[in-house]
């Protein structure tokens, strides 16, 4: 699919078992409702960094954004979900 080489049949059929084209930005958004699941059950966003929700090290991944905002490398549409 990247080089535009998979025939629309076939892609249609992995997306039909839903084969992600995008694997950091599903990895991203699933850290993201970690985090909204969080909010929800806290109350705040304030996760610990050693912080691990469902599997994942959230408290890390939340540092890393915040990192990432304050040295202008944050995708606005993130930063907009984030606030």
């Amino acid at each position: 699919k990247k080089n535009g080489k998979l025939d629309v049949s076939k892609q249609q059929l992995l997306e039909e078992l839903s084969v992600s084209w995008d694997v950091h930005a599903d990895q991203w958004h699933r850290k993201y409702r970690l985090l909204v699941q969080f909010y929800e059950r806290e109350g705040h966003s304030n996760v610990p960094k050693e912080h691990v929700e469902d599997g994942e090290n959230l408290g890390s991944w939340l540092r890393t954004q915040r990192t990432d905002k304050k040295n202008g490398k944050l995708d606005i549409s993130k930063q907009q979900l984030l606030e």
